[in-house]
């Protein structure tokens, strides 16, 4: 029977059989897990507070032919205050239901895993950032999973789009306006810049940027593209 000690984050739960629950944990070393934890429902469990959604913490498992359960875990941070914001709960939320809709079972991604537990701790920090810090890590798991579109030069002609880029989902592609011939959702130079400083950079450069109307617009504009690349 194998062993295992990983260090993870709830992404989600659900309940299993009569007593127990399912898990997804996305870990560092082994991606996302889904993990049977037996007894947890009868409310004498002591591992019932380690196990709530967004804990990040050590798990340790055993699997058997088919399935990996839950022997012990110790929670290293739950970020109380995430959960005591109901903008940064939301945004929470949304990051585990895309994180787990996007991502297989059992595929690591180091990367993946240290931009979502870099998120929450910058949430449980800067919750007045949870717009541009849920817009960061949104570019930055699609651009990990390659789903990102080319954004440099034009799908048909090869020209550098400006002043403006046009996206036309149907062919997962950008068009200048010499070339765009169907519907597009249409993102501005100002937008495409703040998409590249997010991409090349850390989410503790992203909560240094000044709210105003102008940062406003472009996360509504790049919301927009991801929501739609995301399938949301």
């Amino acid at each position: 029977m194998r062993t295992l000690k990983l260090k993870g984050v709830i992404i989600g739960k659900k309940d299993f059989g009569e007593q127990d629950r399912l898990f997804k944990i996305f870990t560092k070393d082994e991606g996302k897990l889904e993990v049977i934890a037996k007894n947890v429902r009868n409310g004498s469990s002591k591992r019932n507070g380690h196990l709530e959604l967004f804990n990040y913490g050590d798990f340790f498992l055993y699997k058997s032919t088919n399935h990996f359960y839950l022997n012990q875990c110790t929670t290293i941070n739950e970020f109380p205050f995430l959960k005591s914001n109901l903008d940064t709960i939301g945004s929470a939320y949304l990051i585990v239901e895309i994180l787990d809709g996007l991502t297989p079972i059992g595929e690591p991604s180091r990367e993946i895993f240290d931009n979502t537990l870099d998120v929450f701790k910058r949430l449980e920090e800067k919750p007045l950032k949870n717009e541009i810090l849920l817009l960061a890590y949104k570019i930055k798991l699609l651009s990990e999973l390659g789903v990102l579109p080319h954004l440099i030069q034009c799908g048909n002609c090869g020209n550098n789009l400006a002043p403006r880029m046009s996206y036309v989902p149907e062919d997962h592609a950008f068009y200048c306006p010499s070339c765009i011939k169907k519907p597009a959702t249409t993102i501005s130079p100002t937008s495409i810049k703040l998409f590249y400083f997010l991409l090349k950079n850390p989410l503790s450069e992203a909560v240094k940027i000044k709210n105003d109307d102008a940062l406003t617009e472009s996360l509504k504009e790049l919301g927009l593209f991801l929501d739609i690349l995301i399938g949301t």
